[in-house]
């Protein structure tokens, strides 16, 4: 039945719950070995304690027919022979595809795999990912072991004609990156892709599929009248919607931006025709949020960040970026670029080696003092002058595998603080301003008042503060969008400001970036991340009971967007109290990783 009224319902059940998946692929290789009858083997490129691999077990799919052996996560999929007097090796690595760049309607084509008929005008895809690498999946007990979305839509063309199914490509984006789905199909074809996809996952339990047709029916739509929806999975729906507002009414209740206008004055046309063609098919639209009532009638608001695995660390945004925003202002390939490319005044010219500074600086997120500027020669120099962005404390990146938690939305406030420790707090001065001058034990007997509550670990912040991301910020690569997202140095007037005045990240947290610095509940280390070499961690925690520095984790309104980083990590003496210092509280989640299956 169409859906109605201001923000509309799907005609299924739209569950706000999020669920367990490997945000970074899983990778398996199989490849035959020596000779050893009816042996196969499996093979970690990371270490797995018992908790580590009881959650990594939740998460992948091994089948063995006696003929063949499949394996797949919930990206990718490997099937291989077994043959008599052959040992199969199988390689499980955490890796993945990237993702595209967020912002822009298309993922990156690493992620594309060409599936159904191979003739280009009837050009079908299928995605692994959107804009965002490592997605967090629903996490409901009863969510599908494999949720596929499958788009009528015109044959891929996407760069060559960026707009055609654009809209189609938005919609999948948008289900990709909020963990509705796991892959996504787009394109004429799409019946026969389906199929195709079933049988390469059809070991894995519990699958559900849904059938996306455009509203209303014609041009665009990719749809044969013998295309019906095949009978895959045990849940699985037909639904009809105008793609485009479908994806933006699902990134809005991400984001929770919500339309004002009376409805009344604007009837919406349906939003989407849904048939539900098996079991119990249902669509995700963004993080369960929770209000908790403190003593004193203040609100203080949850959002769940569902189990899952993130690459924690060094995002590498000098690596990334530096060759790209050289070439970008030189106007040369990117390709021609080399380690001894010259980049000195002598060579380019004074006015053109400042317009390349001032490009880096701005683009970067920080600057290179005069000294520093005047050492850089070529590519590799200039590195040098910035090379400070790849802090040793944030490396090396790897894998982390999270249980489910309840992250406070804002900072917090300090009527909220006031609420929470009545005994202890002074009446502030702005109750929408976050708490600060807070010193670590404070801070924490704070959240404590609160059921279940806590300062969150490292681990904890930089899950939520990604969102699923792998770039330097939430939103991407680029600190010239900080000022949308954060209060730094640019923007604050030397001050803090009132939580959630900027735009949230993809989960619909405010303020990660900037505003206060925000304690942790870590010990800092600065060998932390290295002692975890080689090894898959499962929640880590750095906590070896007094500790002479505790983590600081955001930055603050005082300093440029390069300190705003995701990966960024600071630290302080427990007993600070400053006026950039506050924090935010957690609560534990709905499970944890070892009762949780598939």
């Amino acid at each position: 039945m169409p859906a109605s009224g201001r923000h509309p319902r799907l005609g299924f059940e739209v569950r706000l719950a999020l669920g367990l998946l490997a945000g970074a692929a899983v990778g398996a290789l199989l490849e035959p070995a020596r000779p050893a009858p009816g042996m196969i083997a499996e093979h970690f490129h990371y270490t797995l304690d018992a908790k580590a691999e009881s959650a990594f077990r939740a998460q992948t799919h091994l089948k063995n027919d006696g003929e063949r052996l499949s394996a797949a996560s919930r990206k990718l999929t490997a099937v291989a022979p077994i043959r008599a007097g052959e040992r199969l090796d199988l390689h499980w690595s955490w890796g993945g595809v990237e993702a595209g760049t967020p912002g822009r309607d298309a993922p990156a084509p690493e992620n594309l795999t060409p599936i159904g008929s191979r003739d280009p005008d009837r050009r079908t895809v299928l995605l692994h990912t959107g804009t965002l690498a490592e997605p967090i999946r629903a996490c409901a007990k009863d969510w599908p072991g494999l949720s596929v979305a499958v788009i009528a839509a015109n044959p891929w063309r996407y760069p060559a004609d960026p707009d055609n199914n654009r809209a189609a490509r938005q919609l999948a984006i948008q289900l990709l990156d909020s963990g509705a789905v796991d892959l996504a199909i787009i394109g004429p074809d799409w019946a026969a892709a389906a199929r195709e996809l079933a049988n390469q996952w059809s070991f894995v339990p519990d699958p559900q599929w849904l059938f996306f047709s455009p509203l209303p029916l014609g041009e665009g739509s990719g749809e044969r009248g013998d295309q019906a929806p095949p009978p895959l999975g045990n849940h699985r729906a037909q639904i009809q919607a105008d793609y485009a507002r479908l994806a933006a009414h699902l990134r809005e209740r991400v984001q929770g931006v919500l339309d004002t206008q009376d409805p009344a004055e604007r009837p919406p046309p349906p939003l989407a025709a849904i048939s539900v063609l098996a079991g119990t098919p249902r669509l995700w639209g963004g993080p369960e949020r929770e209000t908790v009532r403190l003593a004193d009638g203040t609100a203080m608001e949850f959002v769940t960040v569902c189990p899952g695995t993130f690459t924690m660390g060094a995002d590498d945004l000098l690596r990334r970026r530096l060759p790209v925003i050289v070439a970008e202002t030189l106007g040369v390939a990117r390709d021609s670029l080399t380690p001894q490319t010259r980049l000195d005044a002598q060579t380019l010219g004074e006015e053109t080696n400042a317009r390349l500074r001032t490009a880096l600086q701005e683009r970067l997120g920080t600057s290179a003092s005069d000294d520093n500027w005047k050492g850089v020669t070529d590519l590799r120099s200039a590195a040098d002058a910035f090379k400070w962005l790849d802090q040793p404390d944030e490396r090396p990146a790897h894998p982390v595998l999270m249980e489910g938690f309840r992250i406070a939305r804002t900072e917090t406030t300090q009527a909220q603080r006031q609420a929470l420790l009545p005994a202890a707090s002074a009446p502030g001065t702005d109750g929408r301003l976050p708490a600060a001058n807070d010193d670590w034990d404070q801070a924490r007997a704070a959240c404590g008042a609160l059921a279940d509550g806590d300062l969150p670990t490292e681990a904890q912040w930089e899950y939520a503060a990604r969102a699923a991301s792998r770039s330097a910020w939430s939103w991407g690569d680029e600190p010239g969008a900080a000022d949308a997202y954060a209060w730094s140095d640019g923007n604050s007037g030397a001050k803090d400001h009132p939580v959630g005045g900027k735009q949230p990240n993809p989960l619909g947290l405010a303020d990660m970036h900037g505003n206060l610095w925000e304690w942790n509940r870590d010990c800092y280390r600065d060998t932390a991340y290295q002692e975890r070499a080689g090894r898959l961690a499962a929640d880590p925690l750095e906590y070896g009971g007094e500790c002479r520095l505790r983590v600081v984790r955001g930055g603050s309104f005082a300093l440029v967007p390069s300190y705003l980083r995701s990966a960024r990590r600071d630290r302080s003496v427990p007993r600070l109290r400053d006026e950039s210092l506050g924090f935010r509280c957690v609560r534990s989640g709905p499970r944890s990783l070892e009762h949780w299956s598939p």
